[in-house]
Order: C-alpha cells, then structure tokens, then sequence
C-alpha cells in the first residue's frame, strides 16, 4: 500500500474528513513512516463519543488522548 492509500485507508476510520465548526481536517498526521515496522497508526481531531466508535471498530487494538490510552 502506497502512502496515498494508507492515508485514504485511514481516513475511512473518521466519521467526516473535516471539523463541523470550524472545517479543519480532522487527520492530522498519517504514521506512514512506521509501516516498516508494523505501526499502522493515525492522529485525528475525534471527540470522546467518536473515540468510543472508534474502537469498536474491527483492528482498532487501542486509542490515546494526548498521550493517556484509553480503553
């Protein structure tokens, strides 16, 4: 996978591409980088209630909020 794909992959974790109040993106970074090593891993602007979405999802292992896991 290409780093385009991986980033489009990530973005179809993301309830909309952009903020609502104020349209900044919600993906801020797209660990491409670490895919060598088996990191597949994105930061994103996500409220609370959408982190618990999230992690429902199937190969979600895990979240953080500015560095606190969440479970």
């Amino acid at each position: 996978m290409d780093e385009d794909a991986h980033r489009r992959w990530h973005v179809s974790f993301l309830p909309s591409t952009v903020l609502g109040y104020s349209g900044e993106p919600r993906l801020l970074d797209s660990y491409y980088r670490y895919v060598t090593h088996g990191i597949y891993a994105f930061s994103a602007r996500l409220t609370f209630a959408e982190i618990e979405d999230l992690a429902k999802k199937p190969g979600v292992l895990g979240s953080w909020v500015r560095g606190v896991a969440l479970q």
